[in-house]
Order: structure tokens, then C-alpha cells, then sequence
């Protein structure tokens, strides 16, 4: 009986399936209006070490409701890039998040000219983007993107943005800048 508690308890940690996905205590405490930042911050820490279960919807619906603290907006715009946005991912995938995160000339950056002391491993060759909006500019966090090949800023635009498919670069890497003042 006990071995069958841990293998329950193990499935909903791990959210498999959409209809677990209600049932993840983990998840249920992120998305609870109502929970304190101190209890989702650490709902974060132990979900970053559980296979992905839930999409990437879960993580937009928190990051575009102003309900929610800036602080979770923000951990929970980190949770979607660390938990989604994998090594291999066409550029193109990201447009499933422009409707929130409405990436624009003003928050999506060239920085590979002058890409030092950022989160990314491998700076040679292909682009490196900096997406800082307004939520992320507050505490000066960033998310970095290095790309598979080098790419100008509006081509990007166009493909984030669903009005150019045919391209195939890929993300080689996320990197994340914690805020100064959390």
C-alpha cells in the first residue's frame, strides 16, 4: 500500500497527462490566486526538477494576469522558458507566445555584438536576443535566446510573430538573469 501512495504521489508530481495536471499539488498552489509568493517560490524551486507535464498555457495565463504579483508573473515567465523552450526548438514555436508576451522591437534585442557577462554558454556564431518587457525591465531580469544561425532583428520579428514561416533556425540555448531586487 505504501508503494502504491509514492507511485501516485510520483505521477502527480511529475503531471503527466492534462487530466493530472489539475490534481499537481505543485501546480495547483502556482496558479491559486490566493497563495503567497513566499509558498509559489517554492512550489517553483521543487517543480524545476519534475519532468514537464503541464503546457506551456498554464505558464501564459499566470504571466498575462495582472491578478497575480509581479513576482510570480516573472518567476513564472523564467518557468516557461526553462520548462519549454528547449535546445532544437525551431525559432517559429515562440510565436505560441507572442500573444502574451508580444515580442517587439523595443523588448526582443540584438545583444551578439556585445554579448559578455550574460547566462549563455556558447557565444560563437548564430544570434543571441535579450527579451526584457516591462514586467522583467523592472528588476532589470533578462531572458536570453542563442540561436542556431545569425538572424536581424525584423526576420525574427516576422517569424516570433507568425508572418514568416519558412526558416530554419533553432534555439541552441535559454539563459535567465535573476532581478537585482526580488
Amino acid at each position: 500500500m505504501r508503494f502504491l501512495s509514492i507511485v501516485i504521489v510520483g505521477l502527480m508530481l511529475s503531471g503527466c497527462g492534462k487530466e493530472n495536471f489539475k490534481r499537481n499539488p505543485l501546480l495547483r498552489t502556482i496558479e491559486d490566486v490566493n497563495s503567497s509568493d513566499t509558498d509559489v517560490f517554492g512550489c517553483l524551486r521543487r517543480i524545476s526538477t519534475v519532468n514537464v507535464g503541464e503546457n506551456a498555457g498554464f505558464w501564459l495565463k499566470i504571466v498575462g494576469d495582472s491578478r497575480y504579483s509581479d513576482f510570480r508573473r516573472r518567476e513564472c515567465m523564467f518557468a516557461l522558458f526553462n520548462r519549454h523552450v528547449v535546445r532544437g526548438m525551431p525559432i517559429s514555436e515562440l510565436r505560441k507566445f507572442n500573444p502574451v508576451l508580444r515580442f517587439s522591437s523595443s523588448n526582443l534585442v540584438d545583444v551578439s555584438p556585445f554579448a559578455i557577462n550574460i547566462p549563455i554558454q556558447n557565444q560563437k556564431l548564430g544570434s543571441t536576443y535579450m527579451f526584457q518587457d516591462a514586467l522583467l525591465a523592472k528588476t532589470r531580469a533578462a531572458i536570453y535566446l542563442k540561436l542556431s544561425a545569425g538572424i536581424n532583428q525584423s526576420e525574427l520579428l516576422q517569424v516570433v510573430q507568425g508572418w514568416k514561416t519558412q526558416i530554419n533556425i533553432v534555439i541552441q540555448e535559454v539563459g535567465v538573469s535573476q532581478p537585482e531586487n526580488k
